[in-house]
């Protein structure tokens, strides 16, 4: 299976309103990892429409699909039908990359598309050896042999459907008609057809999504059945003790090009500098880095202080380090930054620099390494992850009537906060004066709580250090907090009350290691199924289409 497709196998916990922001951070990649054929179509439309980047095909001919495309395994599939995978590619390419950009840059995501949405996609070069046409139906085609190798052996071993995966199913189909009314499409016919192409229809997009539907259940299915002997994690974790160990540091990093001044312009707009330049630059970065380092801080804000203070920092009011938390061994940048923050012997307040390298241009043309930054270090705590994980419930009293500051963030005035307050107190009283169970208290959250977890009661189960927001955090893993425990949490999404049901047996870190033996043992039997299949392309020139986009 190829890493795309392992990608496409992944699902968070859909705690998406609690979580701290998305860390680029290996605890990220870790979570849950309960896996799904993220291409499933409805979802995939629903954004890209949200986003503004459903794409709408010019295609030079009808799409006939009676012409035989692919086939994988016992299945024919014509253009058209190959088509819904195709599409889905590029709008999954789309929602991936303004996900990952909008909130930091808004509207200027786009420019990290690479492509452009105004030209053909078989026009523009993906790498030397394809186009960006070519590398979406690479993609498209794994998609679809990924699908088909599970749902074919969903159907081999009798696999069916959970019985609210079968009615979520039902469902969706009921009301897509609705959905494409709601999008402006005045039948789902039409729907379709912008969203794939003149070949597109009802009956067999609901042959696919049905599909789609059956691999993700029998994969999640498949993975939920692994279970492993401590024995087992232990063999696992014995060469990678570190991959499961976490810092809390402060990093601040001061760059060399910004001592070098102006250096001499060449024809072609390129600026180069002399070695005696590059060598004074560097050692005026060195001097800066040890002046932090000597500066006495051992707090991120006697850093920030020191960092302010430095005289090429005169004119930056936001100069300052970076904090890390819970940032795992195998995500730090350096092997040197890695090596120094976990000695055994650091601790708390401790503070380095170290030396960034980089492949330097000399007068003469030549490469040489150099120094090009220095990393100033603040070390605050590390953690081998044995804390146990929890399990909590809560019922969310969510703000209401937000407005946007003057930086474009979303407030909440006194009013609608202390609304919100008074209706949780309100439900936790109505809790105290009855049954004081976990059920019962499942029974309010589902009668009351603003949250997606209303309809499981409000649980939220395996919970682990820093997952959720900081005082949701604070509040499960006090370390006074017993079974039964309730109490009213504040975040920046609401009041929360609060209910604990449990201290789980497994670690965080026992945790971390099952999920990394789950993903490896899922993906080589997924990778199985799909050699098992055979791949024949027949015929794909009816997919050489002139792709442009309408936002």
């Amino acid at each position: 299976m190829s890493a795309s497709s392992k990608k496409k196998l992944r699902k968070e916990q859909n705690e998406a309103a609690l979580t701290q922001k998305q860390q680029a951070e290996r605890k990220e990649a870790k979570q849950l990892k309960k896996y799904t054929v993220t291409f499933i179509v409805a979802m995939v439309l629903v954004v890209a429409i949200m986003v503004g980047v459903i794409v709408y095909p010019s295609i030079n001919g009808m799409i006939k699909r009676g012409t035989h495309a692919i086939t994988i395994g016992d299945h024919q599939l014509s253009t058209a039908q190959l088509s819904y995978f195709y599409m889905d590619e590029i709008s999954n390419y789309y929602t991936e990359t303004y996900n990952n950009y909008y909130s930091a840059y808004g509207n200027m995501w786009q420019l990290f598309l690479v492509l452009n949405p105004d030209e053909p996609l078989n026009e523009q070069e993906y790498n030397d050896n394809m186009t960006w046409a070519d590398h979406f139906m690479d993609e498209a085609i794994k998609s679809a042999t990924t699908m088909y190798a599970l749902y074919d052996d969903a159907k081999a071993n009798g696999y069916t459907l959970p019985d609210e995966e079968q009615k979520a199913l039902d469902e969706h189909f009921a009301s897509f008609e609705t959905l494409a009314n709601n999008y402006g499409y005045s039948n789902s016919g039409a729907y379709l057809r912008d969203s794939y192409g003149h070949g597109a229809n009802l009956k067999e997009y609901k042959e696919y999504y049905t599909a789609n539907v059956y691999a993700t259940s029998y994969l999640g299915h498949y993975s939920d059945t692994l279970e492993y002997t401590d024995a087992q994690l232990r063999d696992f974790e014995k060469n990678k003790l570190l991959d499961y160990t976490s810092f809390d540091y402060a990093l601040y990093t001061i760059r060399v090009d910004n001592y070098l001044g102006e250096g001499k312009k060449g024809e072609n707009g390129s600026v180069t500098y002399t070695d005696e330049q590059r060598a004074a630059a560097i050692a005026a970065a060195q001097k800066d880095a040890q002046t932090l380092v000597s500066s006495g801080a051992t707090t991120l804000e006697k850093l920030n202080e020191a960092i302010k203070a430095l005289p090429i920092n005169k004119d930056n009011t936001s100069a300052a380090a970076t904090e890390y938390n819970n940032s795992f061994y195998n995500t730090v940048g350096l092997e040197e930054i890695q090596k120094w923050l976990a000695d055994e012997n650091r601790k708390a307040g401790d503070i380095t620099s170290i030396d960034g390298m980089a492949e330097i241009t000399n007068e003469d043309g030549t490469k040489t390494e150099k120094v090009n930054a220095c990393n100033v270090l603040l070390f605050f705590e590390r953690d081998d992850n044995y804390t146990k994980l929890v399990s909590v419930r809560h019922i969310l009293s969510r703000y209401t009537n937000p407005y946007v500051d003057s930086d474009g963030n979303y407030q909440y005035n006194e009013s609608t906060k202390k609304a919100a307050k008074e209706e949780a107190e309100k439900y936790l009283e109505e809790f105290k004066k009855g049954e004081t169970t976990a059920t019962a208290f499942g029974d309010l959250a589902k009668k009351y709580s603003d949250d997606s977890s209303a309809s499981y009661g409000g649980l939220f189960e395996d919970v682990y250090p820093g997952q959720m927001v900081e005082a949701f955090n604070d509040w499960c893993f006090d370390p006074n907090r017993v079974a039964g425990d309730t109490g009213i949490v504040e975040t920046e999404y609401g009041c929360h009350v609060m209910y604990f049901e449990k201290t789980q047996d497994t670690t965080y870190r026992d945790y971390l290691i099952k999920q990394d033996l789950v993903t490896r043992d899922t993906e080589a039997w997924c990778t199985a199924l799909e050699k098992a299949l055979s791949v024949e392309k027949v015929n794909l020139s009816g997919m050489e289409w002139d792709f442009s986009y309408n936002h």
